[in-house]
């Protein structure tokens, strides 16, 4: 996260933009970009809850509704992650409130950007509901969005490695 310095150092540097060079003024614009976005990957890398606001537009075409639900299931889901959980967890919500995107997709690509070699394994009462889930998780990790963030060529020694299929052959 930005330290607290560092937001004052920026609110004061903003405020004297003004009498800047237009070429400072770009500097200065830049480096505040690449502050923002590390700010934003550090916000994503600490909570689920936050990686899940963050990516929901890299899985679905629905807009992201924030409820009070959401973040309950990921603070819970994160303590699974870590540990704080010792024991299985049950999510009993009816049905339409994103417990498989929470579970299934988001979950799993976000874990992988800790603990790369964790592995799932995806099941329901109907093989299209764990099909589904799947193709989405998939499609989130290839996202441009997560590829930029996680992948081995950003973070060597915790990205997340290239896909393979259930046969073992190669990347999907």
């Amino acid at each position: 996260m930005i330290s607290a310095e560092t937001q004052s150092n920026l609110k004061l540097l903003r405020s004297h933009a003004h009498l800047l060079s237009e070429v400072e003024l770009r500097r200065v614009r830049t480096a505040l970009r690449k502050l923002e976005r590390i700010d934003e990957i550090e916000r994503a890398e600490l909570s689920l809850y936050e990686f899940v606001k963050q990516a929901w537009n890299s899985v679905e075409l629905v807009e992201f509704i924030d409820n009070w639900h959401i973040q309950l299931i990921c603070d819970h889901l994160q303590a699974l992650g870590d540990g704080r959980i010792q024991r299985d967890l049950l999510i009993n919500i009816p049905p339409g409130l994103a417990k498989s995107l929470l579970t299934a997709v988001f979950w799993p690509a976000w874990l992988w950007t800790k603990r790369p070699e964790t592995r799932f394994f995806h099941a329901s009462y109907a093989q299209s509901l764990s099909s589904r889930d799947s193709v989405k998780c998939r499609k989130l990790i290839r996202s441009s969005w997560y590829q930029e963030r996680w992948t081995r060529q950003q973070h060597p020694q915790r990205g997340v490695q290239p896909e393979r299929n259930a046969a073992g052959l190669g990347e999907l």
